[in-house]
């Protein structure tokens, strides 16, 4: 269960015009209650000043958040609520990444009056309020948030809407996937302003991953690398999907489910080819390398799904590593083997990695039950 269940946003009367307008596509307040609700908080009351906007206004503006599968419960008002435990009060003139919140609950620990403040300035971003405060008291204890953690102004990201991709980033991203997800801003901006949905970007790109492997059939040098190079394309559309979902809160259960049931089909399609390419099934022997390696694709595939599920400390470290080289970019490296014409020794490699990242998994799972 979380710290904190409820949450407040004060717009003051400097911040309530950046707050409800609009930060590439998305109001600045929904994206603030959007993080809110990603880490447990329930609901969030937002006060508006008798200076400032009308309060209907204002809910007329977080109704766009409405479709957000995360989003919490929410009351705007002229007064401060009355709670009876411990709340968060929350800058409406800033955004950050929803690992601010993990952070917070536990530098804090059991302390329940605190604030969070960017290095080099002394108003909160944060602040963790005990009961009965009409106002906001004079709070003790000031935690400086660390330079890992991305915090910057409504204003700041207006400016440079760019630096909205260091949000959505995961702890398993590597250097080049964090480059091509810059890269891809202005499509991502065309994506949002359009509304296409991220799920028509993941078909898109399994449809562009199907014609690459099409293309991989056919015997032939150039195809070869004609169709990891179209593979490639479609790895650059499997990252866009996943960014534009995150950049525009349109995150979901079935958009997960689909991406990741697409992936391993990907997977499938892409081995099969390449198997039928340089193995031709007209014997045993190739029948057989065929299966061996189609087998080792779904029991890594379903071991990772029960990994997955596991609570966050009984995964073992190499998980992590597991992770990071389990993605669809080995087409860099099927690219590099067909520039050398070398196809049927990334076959044997292949065969070997999955069966140890499906060994790696199962240890997991068994370090689990014992």
């Amino acid at each position: 269960m979380a710290k904190w269940q409820n949450a407040v946003i004060l717009l003051k009367p400097e911040e309530t015009k950046q707050a409800l307008e609009d930060l590439w596509f998305v109001p600045g307040i929904v994206r603030i209650l959007a993080n809110l609700g990603k880490k447990g908080i329930k609901k969030v009351h937002i006060i508006v000043p008798e200076s400032t906007t009308d309060p209907s206004f204002c809910v007329s503006v977080i109704k766009r958040g409405r479709e957000i599968e995360y989003f919490p419960s929410y009351r705007v008002s002229r007064k401060m609520p009355s709670l009876k435990e411990p709340f968060l009060i929350v800058s409406a003139n800033h955004l950050w990444q929803p690992k601010l919140i993990e952070w917070f609950e536990k530098a804090t620990g059991s302390q329940y009056l605190a604030a969070a403040v960017p290095k080099g300035q002394s108003t909160p971003v944060i602040a963790s309020i005990m009961p009965g405060f009409e106002r906001i008291p004079d709070i003790p204890l000031k935690l400086e948030i660390p330079d890992d953690i991305i915090c910057h102004t409504l204003e700041e990201f207006k400016e440079k809407p760019g630096r909205l991709i260091s949000l959505v980033g995961k702890p398993t991203d590597r250097p080049h996937v964090v480059a091509v997800r810059h890269l891809l801003f202005p499509f991502l901006t065309l994506c949002a302003n359009k509304k296409i949905h991220p799920n028509k970007i993941t078909w898109l790109g399994f449809l562009v991953h199907l014609v690459g492997c099409l293309i991989l059939l056919i015997p032939g040098y150039l195809t070869g690398i004609l169709a990891a190079s179209i593979l490639i394309f479609s790895w650059i559309l499997d990252c866009a999907d996943g960014t534009l979902a995150r950049l525009t809160h349109r995150e979901s259960d079935a958009g997960r489910i689909l991406d990741t049931r697409l992936g391993h089909l990907s997977n499938l399609t892409f081995f099969a080819a390449l198997l039928i390419r340089t193995y031709p099934p007209v014997c045993f022997s190739n029948l057989f390398i065929t299966i061996l390696l189609v087998l080792g694709i779904v029991a890594a595939g379903y071991l990772q799904g029960l990994v997955e599920k596991l609570p966050a400390s009984e995964k073992r470290r190499g998980h992590d590593f597991l992770l990071k080289i389990n993605h669809r970019d080995y087409a860099f490296v099927v690219l590099l083997f067909a520039l050398f014409n070398a196809l049927t020794v990334f076959v044997w490699i292949a065969l070997l990695g999955t069966y140890c990242y499906a060994f790696g998994e199962l240890l997991t799972l068994v370090g689990r039950k014992a």
